[in-house]
């Protein structure tokens, strides 16, 4: 609570809020779209990863229990969920943009990230 105050007595208009809790809401649906693209591919496949699936589908269902069970208005863990999901955005985005070149090899560079 008391870093809930702090941070109002510091941040009169909300900025630092507002960049928090976009930044997190965007990685987070962000995520889940990467984890939604690649369970698709690889259901598509003649022969699908029953494993591989079985794993985004649970991170899936984490991401959204995160989602929905965060506390938007203490802030508190917020900066640690940006930084643990920015990474997995990173790593997920480079795995889907392979996904996506092995499944279509002559579209080159599909995805923007």
């Amino acid at each position: 609570m008391a870093a809930t105050e702090n941070l109002v007595t510091q941040d009169p208009l909300g900025l630092q809020t507002f960049a928090l809790t976009e930044s997190a809401y965007d990685l987070m649906t962000s995520l889940i779209g990467i984890y939604e693209r690649l369970l698709h591919l690889e259901s598509e496949r003649r022969t699908p990863n029953n494993e591989q699936i079985s794993t985004w589908e649970g991170r899936l269902q984490q991401i959204h229990e995160l989602y929905y069970r965060s506390d938007w208005a203490t802030l508190t863990t917020l900066p640690e969920h940006i930084s643990t999901l920015t990474q997995e955005y990173k790593q997920m985005s480079q795995q889907e943009n392979e996904y996506v070149n092995a499944a279509h090899p002559r579209a080159k560079a599909v995805l923007p990230y």
